[in-house]
């Protein structure tokens, strides 16, 4: 509920507010070079860019626009509100009222352009639109959009972002950037330990006291865990800690499947991750990726005490007992271990 009124709110503080001269006077192909990434209060939240999402090369040449009129927020709330009022204005920029409009947003219905792309077979556009969000914007405000639509994306056959799960090299040497537009997202606090006797670590938590903290308790979790092996464990490699927060797919998937949700049948279990994974498996490469590995590697983390219950039933129940009568030469104790053997 916090995700659905936050967003809502930022929303219709950002989004492009019309007056009558503008929808009387405007010409729709001047508004496509202006406002083509707006969000527009007449439209419920969508922008001209949902309009010409059947349209290719509209989208291109979009995106040929100068920065400044794709971010542009004039005639927005936000903008009206805090003219005249530094105050204010602060205020707003540090609660991001006053960001940069993006490439990709949502509209009253918490659709977002992607999945209305999809569902109008669209995927050249949303093809377009992906590749360049990863590849020439490649920043963290992107991320929560991919999230949001991750299960549509990675079930489309035409359609890879195996940008958005792997690091590239040019970005693992800049530094400098804040944040790009990957699955993984940098998680640096002072108590975190730089060293560890492990390559990778995994830590999955589902519930957090007070999740506007979230970044707080996980480092506690971790140095916990790191005191927990104690001090005579030797600690040489180096290593850095990275988090995936999956509330937005959650939170998609939730809209998208209210009915499921609703009857409590909607459940993000290792099964669901599973089948998350392998929703297009001719898409080989996506499997090669760095987060999918380590993705792949927790499932298999978490299964592995299950298959080794099972081995060990297996041997116990089966394998010892078929040996016993082979041989053995007492027909009761070839019964009862074949009972055995049949059970298990």
């Amino acid at each position: 509920m916090h995700y659905v009124l936050g967003y809502l709110q930022d929303l219709l503080l950002r989004e492009k507010t019309p007056d009558l001269g503008y929808m009387v006077l405007s010409d729709f192909n001047e508004l496509k070079r202006t406002d083509f990434f707006r969000s527009q209060e007449y439209l419920h939240g969508q922008s001209i860019r949902d309009i010409c999402l059947s349209d290719p090369n509209a989208i291109k040449v979009a995106l040929a626009l100068p920065p400044g009129a794709i971010a542009s927020l004039d005639g927005s709330l936000a903008v009206g509100i805090s003219r005249g009022d530094q105050v204010r204005r602060e205020a707003f920029r540090q609660l991001k009222f006053l960001a940069p409009a993006l490439l990709i947003s949502q509209d009253y219905n918490y659709v977002s352009t992607l999945e209305r792309g999809l569902v109008l077979n669209a995927v050249l556009s949303v093809k377009i639109l992906l590749r360049h969000v990863l590849q020439e914007v490649n920043t963290t405000a992107y991320a929560r959009y991919i999230m949001l639509d991750l299960p549509c994306i990675l079930s489309q056959k035409k359609l890879n972002i195996n940008e958005y799960f792997e690091r590239s090299h040019a970005e693992l040497l800049d530094r400098e950037k804040e944040g790009f537009c990957n699955m993984e997202s940098p998680f640096d606090a002072d108590l975190l330990p730089v060293f560890s006797d492990q390559a990778r670590e995994y830590l999955r938590l589902g519930k957090f006291r007070n999740f506007h903290d979230f970044e707080n308790e996980l480092a506690a979790q971790i140095v916990q865990r790191d005191a927990l092996k104690g001090p005579e464990r030797e600690r040489n490699i180096e290593v850095e800690h990275h988090f995936i927060d999956f509330q937005e797919l959650q939170i998609g998937e939730k809209l998208r499947k209210r009915g499921l949700a609703i009857e409590k049948r909607l459940r993000f279990d290792d099964l669901y991750y599973a089948r998350l994974l392998a929703s297009n498996p001719e898409n080989r490469e996506f499997f090669l990726k760095e987060t999918a590995q380590k993705l792949i590697d927790l499932q298999y983390i978490r299964a592995k005490k299950v298959f080794v219950a099972l081995f060990a039933c297996y041997c116990i129940g089966f394998c010892l007992p078929f040996v016993l009568i082979v041989f053995a030469e007492d027909p009761g104790l070839h019964l009862a271990m074949g009972r055995i053997c049949l059970v298990s």
